[in-house]
């Protein structure tokens, strides 16, 4: 079975796509997750892996610089396939009637959902970490009071509520992700992107 990396653990944005992907196809990958948007990219590079799903570009935030910078400089890869993908951040608690004294988040859902945090939450500290999926870990573990910026899935997958869903500051949000393979023998003709 072909495996399909993506940025990790189980419960991302990316994961999500993924699974969108994963459930488009007759025969289907085994996904596989990555601690870092660089570790699955050199995956397929170094033949570990066949393809993995990465996020280039923010429709808020823009351009995922991780990503263009190792497809730029460091690898030898091509664009399979291109996803442009809704992008919705919940706000994840252990117990809705806590006050929240700490959100965690990836560095991209943090500044997609600044205004609302600023709005709703001022004052309170803010940290970034790995991905949205870790943030859910870590507040569904011994801290009463912190909270994520993630997926519904990471809710699920970690035991948080949702306290707040699409909080997001536009609600058009979107990420375009590109499924990257190693090149083909032979390239079609004018299939470039």
């Amino acid at each position: 079975m072909a495996a399909l990396g993506f940025l990790g653990p189980e419960g991302t944005h990316s994961e999500e796509a993924a699974l969108y992907l994963n459930g488009l196809r007759k025969e289907k990958w085994r996904l596989v997750p990555y601690p870092s948007i660089y570790e699955a990219i050199q995956a397929v590079a170094d033949g570990e892996i066949e393809r993995c799903l990465v996020p280039v570009e923010n429709s808020i935030e823009g351009d995922i610089n991780i990503t263009l910078d190792t497809l730029a400089h460091k690898v030898d890869l091509e664009v399979e396939q291109e996803l442009v993908w809704p992008v919705h951040n919940q706000l994840l608690v252990k117990d809705l009637k806590q006050e929240i004294g700490l959100i965690l988040s990836h560095a991209q859902p943090l500044a997609q959902c600044r205004e609302y945090i600023k709005l709703h939450y001022k004052g309170v500290e803010i940290r970034q970490v790995a991905s949205t999926a870790r943030a859910a870990e870590i507040a569904a573990g011994d801290h009463e009071n912190y909270a994520a910026i993630g997926t519904r899935r990471a809710a699920q997958l970690y035991g948080l509520t949702v306290a707040a869903a699409d909080i997001q500051d536009d609600k058009t949000n979107c990420t375009r992700f590109f499924l990257l393979r190693r090149p083909a023998a032979e390239k079609p003709v004018h299939a470039d992107k």
